[in-house]
């Protein structure tokens, strides 16, 4: 890292929750595990008979073989390399040879929550916090589509910052500032920064959103933990919920997904339609909006020494992230 930056101490793969694929995707009763990977670690996630959603280390205890090409056999993923067989608690259950189970045969097993229509896990010692969630409505009260996905080449703390970055709003995205932004811890693990900016796009869809809601908008993004997000975005009286998570694939490069929502509306046509089309018009209007900021981004670094007043809440967000995290990494690779 350069300059200032190398005072932080935040790791390349911090102790937290990541983003695994959409509820939907693990289902009871498939016969193939879903593998995935933070960085280099590897995972395999399943869902056995009784619902509930299983992340298990993804190389076999055995000789390393990648269970994510095993296969599912009464809630347990076996093994295609030696069938060796492990529960739902990562312990070892069966070996076709008929050795006797060593007791070091085991995968570890993770935390895994659902949330928003995602399944999430907790990759560390813990958990030691919860997944951010909004201020003013329930999950259940939310609908949202399919995912946004991103590849970002920056440490996955910078995509997260971007969201304190408050140069960038007016640079990048013809944002505004009507009010100087207010930031605020919240309990030992989370931070919020809300800030009011005005629409002054010249895009059409900057114009063709300002007709419909507005050129004022509140935009409220609060974390815990540093790399999910919960961001609110409100114009009159409509609001966009967005929850975000960002995943690193190396030092230098991370994913985030970003999952757009809205709140549901009562009725039959809001129920059979109208909901997910509203959810599908804002996941649209996100994406392009957020398409433009992977080029701003990608191969930038932060320098804190070079940090101006305008990059006060940029630089006060890496500091808290900083002191957060430490030294957390997470550090073995998987089995």
């Amino acid at each position: 890292m350069n300059g200032g930056l190398r005072k932080l101490e935040i790791p390349a793969v911090p102790q937290a929750w990541y983003y695994v694929c959409g509820s939907h995707e693990l289902k009871a009763g498939a016969t193939k595990p879903k593998g995935f990977k933070v960085a280099s670690n590897e995972f395999v996630a399943y869902r056995v008979s009784t619902g509930e959603p299983v992340v298990l280390s993804g190389r076999c205890c055995h000789f390393g073989a990648s269970l994510a090409t095993g296969t599912i056999i009464d809630d347990c993923v076996a093994c295609a390399f030696h069938g060796w067989r492990f529960g739902s608690d990562g312990k070892c259950r069966f070996i076709p040879a008929g050795d006797p189970i060593p007791p070091w045969a085991r995968q570890r097993r993770y935390p895994v929550k659902e949330r928003y229509g995602q399944v999430f896990f907790y990759l560390g010692e813990g958990p030691q916090f919860d997944l951010p969630s909004f201020e003013d409505v329930d999950e259940q009260e939310l609908i949202g589509c399919s995912p946004n996905f991103f590849h970002l080449k920056v440490p996955w703390y910078l995509g997260s910052a971007n969201g304190f970055d408050m140069q960038h709003f007016k640079s990048g995205h013809e944002r505004q500032h009507i009010a100087p932004p207010h930031m605020e811890l919240v309990g030992e693990d989370g931070i919020r920064i809300t800030v009011e900016l005005q629409n002054v796009g010249t895009s059409i869809l900057d114009r063709l959103a300002a007709l419909i809601a507005g050129t004022t908008i509140t935009l409220s993004v609060f974390t815990i933990g540093g790399n999910s997000l919960a961001v609110t975005s409100s114009v009159k009286r409509t609001k966009t919920y967005g929850f975000v998570n960002f995943i690193p694939v190396s030092e230098k490069e991370c994913f985030m997904v970003n999952v757009v929502m809205v709140r549901r509306k009562r009725g039959i046509m809001h129920r059979l339609i109208l909901n997910w089309v509203n959810a599908w018009i804002r996941r649209e209007f996100i994406r392009r909006f957020l398409a433009c900021e992977a080029p701003q981004l990608n191969g930038t670094d932060v320098i804190l020494d070079h940090c101006q007043p305008s990059d006060t809440e940029l630089r006060r967000f890496l500091e808290w992230l900083s002191c957060l995290h430490g030294t957390t990494a997470w550090r073995t690779n998987g089995r």
